[in-house]
């Protein structure tokens, strides 16, 4: 077994602002942990999913969201490591 097949799961390059994802569900069903819930508030991951559907930049979602910078990509992140969005 490959490196690539046993550490699918990590992340294996930076993301960019160019870079396109597209949610795969239509809705944030499993809310962050208590130590984080306070960065990533429902309507702002809400706000992303939505605009990622179809497919998005990055980017889009980081301008749409209105929030800090460092917490509009830790948000992108934490769907990305969730599943909820993917990387189209």
């Amino acid at each position: 077994m490959g490196s690539g097949r046993l550490f699918a799961d990590y992340a294996a390059r930076i993301l960019s602002p160019g870079d396109r994802v597209v949610s795969r569900r239509d809705v944030v069903d499993e809310p962050p942990i208590n130590e984080i819930a306070a960065l990533l508030p429902t309507a702002l991951l809400e706000r992303m999913v939505r605009t990622a559907r179809g497919g998005a930049a990055v980017s889009d979602l980081l301008s749409t969201c209105e929030a800090p910078p460092d917490q509009a990509w830790f948000a992108v992140l934490w769907l990305l490591k969730h599943g909820i969005l993917a990387l189209a």
